[in-house]
């Protein structure tokens, strides 16, 4: 430096510039705070901008003088105690230091404005640290790393389903040929254990989602049960039915099913072995997994029958002493019979003598693959289907006309006496209960005084008569013959998978939600939540019937906390 000028001299000479000056040459902002890091930074930018200059000989060293005096000076700015950091210094160095806290204590303070024009404040915007990072615990502040939602397990376990009230009676003048029922609290549960309604013992608030965590079902339902029309088919030679009937329950294997059917068959003087008039044959069983019958006569199979028993439409009330009510018994259909399971597609199968006849489908003993959990929470505030299912395109539903009011036009519900007359029901026979159409007396001139009554179906021209009777006979009349259709609940939560049939009815089902972000019910809206009825459906949308076994499953609700 000795061969500088005087002028150059000082101007390269550190000692001649306080802090504010150096600051101002580095341009060092508030935009970050000033550090060791942000000035080393700032200094190896200069020196990459004036590496080309013909005077960086002289420029570089009073670069690194200037560094070091910087940071010497802000280390020693930070050795200072509370009080001296604080006080009040309105140098240019100061301004600087402090600005860059004002600045983010400004950002802090925005808000998000709805309308500009009127000057409408939404809400206070969230910092970023809010939003993007954990802060440290805070003094006064009981939710200081800003947690917006908080998740809950709601248990639910059908042994737990409500019972009959303690101060129950029967009621008078009704009698039961269940004496338990007819005793005071008989302790009776209300519901079945894959249908009920619950209430919880505190409400849950502000709830977002809900998605299932776990499920616990046993094994004991039936595959070739009375409630489908399963465990019956019908015998047809010459001019005699015989109905043959296997015991209730599942069977391991195709053998044991055969062996079964046979025993049924011996039990109806029908043989059931290799000699006899039916015999299912087994001996390829294990192999192809299909059933061959022989007949010694023309014989006809009815797999699908159409009576009330196997065709029931609702369980019988009170069947049994521990439940009130039973799930329901469909009966057996087109599309699932006993025969459908053992591999025939038709209703029927006729077979010559003599002329062995193998199903063309295979044996099923495994009964349902899937399983269905429905929860009904009785809130609207959400999609109206949780789970996408098939419908039957080809189903007749005309929309009835407007001028047809079902609840008065509906000749179905009155009672008709020995004339024809149709009367309201309780009340046959007895004047003004007709169902016809009276109008008041009439006037002098010829017409009744009142209105008709525009309700009644005698108002109706012929023509709109026909129509309306020729639409409600396609809605209600089909050639098809009743089929089982794919489940279609509006409730469905979730879709249990059968890995297992069900050969040990003391083996359950454990099942663990996997895909709880794609299977939760997702409301439009915070919510409340206090009452659900719970089913369990097979496959056929049906409520299953556990013979009175109890299962289980989790809930994981997710609740605002704060927002």
């Amino acid at each position: 430096m000795s061969n500088l000028d005087p002028d150059e001299k000082n101007t390269f000479d550190v000692e001649n510039y306080n802090k504010e000056d150096l600051i101002g040459i580095l341009n060092l902002t508030g935009d970050a705070p000033i550090n060791e890091n942000k000035i080393n930074e700032k200094i190896q930018l200069l020196k990459y901008q004036l590496r080309n200059n013909s005077k960086k000989d002289k420029i570089f060293p009073f670069l690194e003088k200037a560094r070091q005096k910087l940071i010497e000076l802000f280390n020693h700015f930070n050795e200072q105690t509370w009080e001296e950091a604080y006080q009040y210094d309105d140098s240019e160095a100061s301004k600087v230091l402090t600005e860059q806290y004002q600045k983010k204590e400004n950002e802090d303070k925005k808000n998000l404005i709805l309308n500009w024009d009127s000057n409408i404040i939404g809400r206070v915007a969230q910092t970023k640290e809010d939003k993007m990072a954990l802060q440290g615990t805070v003094q006064g502040d009981k939710n200081p790393i800003q947690r917006k939602t908080i998740k809950r397990i709601v248990n639910f376990d059908s042994h737990y389903r409500q019972i009959l009230d303690p101060s129950a009676v029967n009621c008078s003048g009704i009698s039961d040929s269940n004496p338990e029922l007819a005793v005071a609290n008989p302790q009776v549960r209300l519901y079945t254990s894959t249908n009920y309604t619950v209430n919880l013992n505190q409400p849950l608030l502000n709830v977002v989602d809900i998605t299932v965590d776990n499920v616990e079902i046993p094994y004991s339902w039936y595959v070739f049960s009375e409630d489908y029309g399963t465990n019956r088919f019908q015998v047809e030679i010459g001019v005699n039915k015989t109905d043959i009937t296997i015991t209730e329950g599942n069977y391991s294997s195709a053998s044991s099913l055969m062996g079964a059917i046979n025993s049924a068959l011996a039990a109806h003087s029908l043989d059931g072995n290799i000699n006899g008039a039916i015999w299912f044959n087994q001996n390829n069983t294990s192999i192809n997994n299909k059933v061959t019958i022989e007949v010694s006569q023309k014989t006809t199979f009815h797999w699908y029958i159409e009576d009330s028993k196997a065709s029931a439409c609702t369980a019988p009330f009170r069947s049994s002493a521990n439940s009130l009510l039973e799930p329901p018994k469909p009966g057996n259909k087109i599309n699932y019979n006993l025969g459908w399971l053992l591999g025939f597609r038709t209703q029927s199968t006729t077979i010559e003598a003599g002329t062995p006849f193998t199903a063309p489908s295979t044996i099923d003993t495994y009964g349902p693959r899937y399983l269905l959990l429905t929860l009904d929470d009785f809130n609207n505030n959400k999609p109206n289907k949780d789970l996408i299912s098939l419908i039957d395109n080809n189903t007749n539903n005309f929309k009835l006309p407007t001028y047809y009011k079902p609840q008065s036009m509906n000749p179905s519900i009155g009672v008709s006496n020995d004339s024809g007359v149709l009367y309201q029901p309780g009340y046959v026979g007895e004047d003004g209960f007709e169902c016809v159409d009276v109008a008041g007396p009439p006037s002098g001139r010829g017409c009744a005084e009142n209105d008709l009554n525009y309700d009644l179906i005698s108002n109706l021209t012929k023509r709109q008569k026909y129509s309306v009777a020729q639409m409600i006979q396609a809605n209600t009349t089909s050639n098809r013959k009743p089929r089982y259709s794919s489940p279609n609940s509006p409730d469905i939560l979730l879709r249990i998978p059968v890995n297992n049939s069900p050969g040990n009815s003391n083996q359950i089902i454990s099942f663990k939600n996997e895909k709880s972000e794609e299977t939760k019910r997702v409301y439009f809206g915070p919510i409340k939540l206090r009452k659900f009825n719970i089913r369990l459906l097979n496959d056929k949308g049906f409520e299953i019937n556990l013979n009175d076994r109890d299962w289980s499953f989790s809930l994981i609700v997710n609740q605002l906390y704060q927002y």
